[in-house]
């Protein structure tokens, strides 16, 4: 008859229950697998099939008890890293989003809104194109294999264990709110430029013509000129967002050092 030791039994639930945490908390925020129209289902079925895949090559977890108050805080430990690395994947598509929204408002383009199931608010129709086209283009480079691997990574930079996370961590992750910033603006910018030069220039028609009604043409030109604008800019897209990604793992990856220094 086979026995099995508490310690043996413990030993097993803790080497898949942290990487599973870690894993599912993952995927609950970072896009492509965060998209709330994927049933919950397969989402937690797809963190078990990798967790299992996973588990018996990462680091040995330490020999805590995972009902104990200290697999308590482990476990609560593996959330906080599983979010925050999810979380820098985020900012480049929500960034993606809010530069489609200000292309919106200078295209005329602002009253066209829809619901945003991944944000679960009201957004405008052009940002929510950016956001499905920028995922698509991410998915058809591999994007989401590089995020797997970064995952993987991080049980190598940040293992379980029940050691806090250093504050400067945080501060790191912190800085992807300039990433993000940046990143819209550099998106939107060039977009913005052009469609200020032709509000500029109906305007000085409009006042050279006086028969020219500027709200009967510069409304539709607008529209025209701003559309053949992002179909030259969905060319290019493809290479931002890849390039994108890997600063906002490279960010991760900083938070991640910073978060296994011992605190001061």
């Amino acid at each position: 008859m086979i026995q099995f030791t508490a310690t043996q039994l413990n030993g097993w639930i803790a080497m898949y229950w942290w990487p599973l945490v870690r894993i599912l908390a993952f995927i609950a925020i970072a896009p492509p697998f965060a998209n709330t129209e994927v049933p919950m289902s397969i989402k937690v079925a797809f963190g078990v099939i990798l967790t299992v895949a996973l588990a018996p090559i990462l680091p040995v977890p330490p020999g805590v008890s995972v009902g104990s108050y200290e697999g308590l805080w482990i476990t609560l430990l593996q959330v906080a890293i599983g979010l925050s690395l999810g979380f820098c994947v985020q900012l480049v598509f929500s960034a993606i989003s809010g530069a489609g929204e200000l292309m919106s408002i200078q295209m005329g383009l602002g009253f066209a809104t829809l619901i945003d199931p991944q944000q679960t608010e009201s957004s405008m129709l052009l940002g929510r194109f950016l956001n499905l086209t920028a995922i698509t283009a991410f998915i058809a480079g591999d994007g989401h294999l590089v995020l797997l691997h970064a995952l993987f990574d991080s049980f190598t930079a940040l293992p379980v264990s029940a050691a806090p996370l250093a504050n400067s961590g945080w501060q790191a992750l912190a800085e992807g709110g300039t990433i993000a910033f940046a990143l819209a603006v550099r998106v939107a910018l060039p977009i913005i430029a052009i469609m200020m030069i032709v509000n500029l220039g109906f305007a000085v028609l409009a006042r050279t013509a006086q028969a020219l009604n500027p709200f009967a043409v510069g409304i539709s030109a607008t529209l025209v000129v701003g559309l053949m604008l992002i179909m030259v800019m969905m060319t290019s897209l493809a290479p931002v967002v890849e390039r994108s990604v890997m600063d906002a793992l490279e960010l991760s990856g900083r938070a991640f050092t910073q978060f296994g220094a011992t605190p001061r």
